[in-house]
């Protein structure tokens, strides 16, 4: 979100978040969308700074501050468990905030089979899930 996006004709939009660069759509005078591929995980109390630029070079220094925290997953454990379920998983990663917690959810199973399950916030890394006990 921001004001006075214009897409000029063979303008290579991009965006920078942290020190990832990415693709950039304008989608309106306030709204652009912004793609990166990998971005580095940050620290708690941390974040990127996000900027963008018409030719993917001349990056804008705005005197409003955007920032972006990005979440990621780096290992679960244990990695399997009985089909009977009711195991705990522990998801350990970065950027598990905890205003975003509700929206937190694991999937188990295959793309034509599956059960998703709320997961419950431990701290910034740490989420838990518990296998579901029905699979049926």
């Amino acid at each position: 979100m921001g004001r006075g996006f214009k897409a000029f004709r063979n303008a290579e939009v991009a965006c920078k978040v942290g020190e990832a660069v990415g693709k950039a759509v304008v989608i309106s005078e306030e709204v652009m969308n912004c793609t990166v591929e990998e971005m580095q995980l940050v620290d708690e109390d941390q974040a990127h700074m996000v900027t963008a630029a018409l030719n993917k070079y001349s990056w804008v220094d705005n005197n409003e501050t955007l920032t972006f925290i990005p979440y990621g997953i780096l290992s679960m454990t244990p990695n399997s468990g009985p089909y009977s379920g009711t195991t705990d998983i522990l998801i350990t990663g970065k950027g598990f905030v905890e205003e975003l917690s509700p929206f937190a959810k694991c999937r188990f199973g295959i793309p034509s089979d599956y059960k998703i399950v709320d997961a419950v916030w431990q701290s910034y890394y740490q989420l838990i899930c518990r296998s579901p006990f029905d699979f049926q």
